[in-house]
């Protein structure tokens, strides 16, 4: 008896490892778009103002952290408040701030920050942006990009949104007209069904070890 409840520890031992090490591989976070070297042309965002860019999901993702493109890599010259908005209704669903300087962690030339998870769903239009409140001519985003932009095949990128606000971070309501463009703010998210593999994974293993 005492030997087949060891077996049975030992195995339920080796089942949270490989778990564990499943978790890592599958719900590692990916990038909603990416720039390449060349193909765009840069400019800073002006004094109180919103940037950033529509777009839609093909599938159900889990965005966990905002982030903003740091051109040389080397820091930001203030700190840029983020968020990300659902369209349809205006409900700003997460935020955060990325930090002036090198602080926020540096990922193919974008800077992010954490933020609290938020599922998005198939079927909406959804909004990112930051906001900048005094000019800062070294913080470049990408504006008008013929040829530089790589979009993950879970989003649809719909084109620009700006504004003007006096009042810190809102949802920018003007849509632009060049397509892309607007390519400063960036997140990084889970694909839903590495979150349902895993939770399959689990289900099956720890039967087989009841």
């Amino acid at each position: 008896m005492k030997v087949h409840k060891h077996n049975q520890l030992y195995k339920l031992f080796l089942v949270t490892i490989f778990l564990i090490f499943l978790t890592s591989i599958i719900t590692q976070a990916q990038t909603a778009v990416s720039l390449g070297q060349y193909g765009f042309w840069g400019a800073c965002a002006v004094s109180q103002s919103v940037q950033g860019w529509q777009f839609q999901v093909n599938e159900q993702i889990t965005v966990t952290q905002l982030g903003l493109f740091d051109f040389l890599n080397d820091g930001f010259a203030q700190e840029y408040p983020i968020g990300l908005w659902r369209i349809n209704d205006n409900v700003l669903l997460t935020q955060g701030i990325l930090s002036a300087g090198t602080e926020s962690p540096l990922i193919q030339n974008f800077r992010y920050c954490d933020v609290p998870d938020v599922t998005l769903l198939p079927g909406n239009d959804y909004s990112i942006a930051f906001y900048t409140l005094i000019l800062a001519p070294a913080d470049t985003i990408a504006i008008d990009i013929p040829s530089a932009l790589g979009v993950d095949p879970s989003i649809t990128y719909l084109g620009g949104r700006d504004d003007l606000s006096n009042s810190g971070l809102i949802i920018p309501t003007h849509f632009d007209v060049f397509n892309p463009d607007r390519i400063g703010p960036n997140f990084m998210f889970i694909p839903e069904p590495a979150t349902l593999l895993l939770l399959g994974f689990s289900g099956l293993l720890l039967s087989r070890n009841n």
